[in-house]
């Protein structure tokens, strides 16, 4: 694939998740001109973010021709929509969903596009291998998760959510290479395979403007660290692997730059994630909270943590694309401490408006 030079425009599909806001943050950074799908909803919410960014609205895209306009004049794609929330989990066509929300995008540019170079899809880790099993285990690019995909099949809507989700990310990838296999297009593709996503938002806005969905997610991980009483058994639970959402959206620009990712897969992934890292996360950014579950600093129980994690090697990101991963603790620290920022100014308001005390 030639150069995609500066100026040139790219559509980013679901551009109001987390990696999404980043993502467009980066393209324009970079110099390119960008083009944004999503529900009307959210597109709003992307405009206050970025008012120059053109805004094309898709509320379902599964049908057919979900994005026939939007695809019109652009050099580059990055597929960040994905059919695959949680409270699709168990429904009958949950899956088909997730594959039709890719195919709908690439039947829309079509094998004969002259315009589009390339495509770069984000699928996820989930879809090389399972992340909620015993290590130590190495997962890289050669592998693909077909376990889940037959325990579902197996199992149907009784299949355990996070095991149809990695089914679901799986299958949509699969059918991201199938198609380009089968119809052979003018155009290249690139997958990209995220870990679990963690960092600061894109803007500091309020709890008001919720820009970034995947905010209920972070907070959710965070919970149990950011409470008193939590066990000390959680130091040694295994969350997958970590990548800053920024490192995401930094590979998402090199992926459409560099002509050696044509046709590749790429993990985007740092380091294991354990519990211990969320906990000393909360203790160094929130040193007066001394009741908190205190995380284990020292490098022998850190290392011995890793050496029996699930592992998803990065490392062909950092030679191919030159990416280079940030530090999982200062991304975790970071992260943590706009939480708290926002529940602090959550709960100012509450006592403000006389319905609530102050800690």
């Amino acid at each position: 694939m030639p150069f995609l030079p500066r100026g040139s425009l790219v559509l980013v599909t679901g551009a109001s998740c987390f990696v999404g806001t980043h993502t467009v943050a980066a393209l324009l950074a970079a110099g390119f001109k960008v083009r944004v799908t999503d529900s009307q909803q959210k597109l709003g919410q992307i405009h206050t973010l970025f008012p120059d960014v053109e805004c094309f609205v898709v509320n379902d895209i599964t049908r057919y021709d979900a994005y026939d306009e939007a695809i019109e004049g652009v050099e580059g794609i990055i597929n960040l929509a994905f059919q695959s929330t949680t409270c699709h989990i168990g429904d009958h066509f949950f899956l088909e969903r997730a594959v039709r929300g890719v195919t709908s995008l690439l039947n829309s540019v079509g094998p004969l596009n002259r315009t589009v170079k390339r495509i770069v899809h984000i699928s996820s880790i989930a879809s090389a291998g399972r992340y909620d099993v015993p290590g130590p285990i190495c997962y890289t690019e050669k592998d693909w998760n077909d376990q889940c995909v037959d325990i579902v099949e197996l199992k149907q809507a009784a299949a355990p959510g996070s095991i149809q989700y990695c089914a679901s990310k799986t299958l949509a990838e699969t059918a991201f290479w199938e198609w380009i296999r089968r119809r052979q297009p003018l155009w290249d593709g690139v997958a990209l395979l995220p870990g679990c996503t963690i960092g600061p938002p894109t803007h500091d806005k309020p709890l008001g403007l919720r820009v970034d969905h995947c905010d209920p997610l972070v907070l959710a991980l965070f919970e149990p660290f950011l409470s008193n009483g939590a066990p000390q058994n959680l130091l040694n639970q295994s969350f997958g692997n970590f990548v800053d959402r920024r490192d995401v959206a930094d590979a998402c620009v090199k992926a459409m730059r560099i002509p050696e990712a044509s046709g590749e897969r790429f993990i985007i992934s740092g380091t294991p994630l354990w519990g211990n890292d969320f906990a000393l996360a909360a203790n160094h950014a929130l040193p007066q909270l001394v009741e908190l579950l205190h995380g284990n600093e020292d490098v022998a129980f850190r290392a011995e943590l890793d050496r029996q994690a699930v592992y998803f090697d990065g490392s062909k990101a950092t030679h191919v694309l030159g990416l280079k991963y940030r530090s999982k603790d200062e991304s975790m620290a970071e992260a943590v401490g706009y939480i708290f920022k926002q529940i602090q100014a959550a709960m100012r308001a509450k006592h403000e408006a006389g319905e609530g005390e102050l800690f």
